[in-house]
């Protein structure tokens, strides 16, 4: 595993790419846990197998909500091992999350997780097994008489992978 990949670096490109697309306004690294932060940012960290932690935050632009998440792909992580506990957590069902390789299957946790954010300040009470997948690239949460849709982007850099969410209802 190559854990030398700085992931300030590495995805430099992917997040100036959807700050010209409309999907953030801004975002900033930090290589400590910053506390704090307002309603307008997003922001997720991660601490990589040396110890290292990285965080970054994202500006959702005017008009909308965006969401990220930052996973680190090691291999045998323990959110992996038990599918029955993943099935029930994201519901989706046994033969799907059979089929789907752990790469895949962090994918779609980091998905949720920035969706989750992008909620915000509607995710009150919300677990991941509340968005539905809609296709490739859109999730879906609805809860009584609110609905909100989702547009996904990710990127993978070695074992690092960014996802965002933008909110669009």
């Amino acid at each position: 595993m190559t854990i030398d990949i700085r992931p300030d670096e590495v995805f430099t490109a992917f997040l100036n790419e959807m700050t010209r697309k409309g999907w953030i306004k801004a975002h900033s690294w930090h290589p400590f846990r910053r506390a704090g932060l307002d309603e307008a940012f997003s922001k997720t960290n991660k601490t990589d197998v040396t110890g290292g932690v990285w965080q970054v935050e994202v500006e959702s632009p005017a008009g909308c909500r965006s969401g990220i998440d930052l996973e680190f792909y090691v291999e045998g992580r323990p959110l992996f091992q038990n599918k029955d506990w993943l099935e029930r957590r994201l519901k989706i069902p046994g033969a799907t999350i059979g089929a789907l390789s752990a790469h895949q299957l962090l994918e779609e946790w980091a998905f949720r997780e920035a969706a989750f954010k992008a909620l915000y300040p509607h995710n009150v009470g919300v677990v991941l097994s509340d968005f539905l997948r809609t296709g490739p690239a859109e999730m879906l949460f609805q809860r009584d008489e609110e609905e909100f849709r989702f547009d996904l982007k990710g990127d993978w850099q070695g074992p690092w992978f960014l996802a965002l969410a933008k909110r669009s209802s």
